[in-house]
C-alpha cells in the first residue's frame, strides 16, 4: 500500500499532465464508455515523466501496454514515441504529433516490427502491464537492450502463485 505522500504526489502529476492534454482529445478518450482513467488518475504516469528526462531526445521511444496513452506528451520532445496496445480502432487514443500507434499485441509488435528500428537508440517501456500468462515481460527484457520492465509483484504467473 502506499503512503499517503506518495499518493498525493501521483494524484498533483496526474493533473499537471491532464491540464496539458489537447482538449479535443481530452474529450474524444473521456466520453468513451469504460475509460478507466480521469483527471485524478492518468495512470501510472510518475514514471514516464521520470523517463522522459533520462532518455536522449534523439531516440526512439517505444511504450508496450500504453493503454489510453495520456504519456505521449511527455515524450513530444523526442525523435519517435511509439504506442503499442491492442485496443481495437474504435478505441480513442491520445496521440501527440510524434506518436505512431500499434494497435496488437506486444508478443506481435516484437515479432514483427523490430527489424524497423535502430535498438541501439531505442528505449522500450514495459510499465505496470500485467503479464498473467503471457510471455510479454520475458520477450522485452530478450529483445530490447534500453528498457524499463516493471509491474508491483514481479509480473508473476497467478496461475503459478495460487497452486
Amino acid at each position: 500500500m502506499q503512503n499517503l505522500s506518495q499518493l498525493v504526489y501521483d494524484y498533483q502529476i496526474s493533473i499537471e499532465l491532464y491540464k496539458s492534454l489537447p482538449a479535443d482529445q481530452v474529450k474524444r478518450v473521456f466520453s468513451q464508455p469504460m475509460c478507466d482513467i480521469e483527471p485524478v488518475f492518468m495512470g501510472f504516469v510518475n514514471t514516464y515523466r521520470h523517463l522522459a528526462e533520462l532518455i536522449p531526445k534523439d531516440w526512439t521511444v517505444i511504450d508496450l501496454g500504453c493503454a489510453y496513452n495520456p504519456q505521449c506528451f511527455y515524450f513530444t520532445e523526442h525523435k519517435l514515441y511509439v504506442a503499442v496496445d491492442n485496443f481495437n480502432e474504435m478505441t480513442e487514443m491520445f496521440q501527440a504529433p510524434n506518436t505512431v500507434i500499434y494497435r496488437e499485441s506486444i508478443n506481435d509488435f516484437v515479432s514483427g516490427h523490430l527489424k524497423d528500428f535502430n535498438l541501439d537508440e531505442t528505449f522500450a517501456i514495459l510499465n505496470y502491464v500485467p503479464c498473467w500468462g503471457m510471455e510479454s515481460n520475458k520477450i522485452v527484457r530478450e529483445s530490447f537492450k534500453n528498457l524499463y520492465v516493471y509491474y508491483p509483484h514481479g509480473g508473476y504467473d497467478i496461475k503459478k502463485k495460487l497452486t
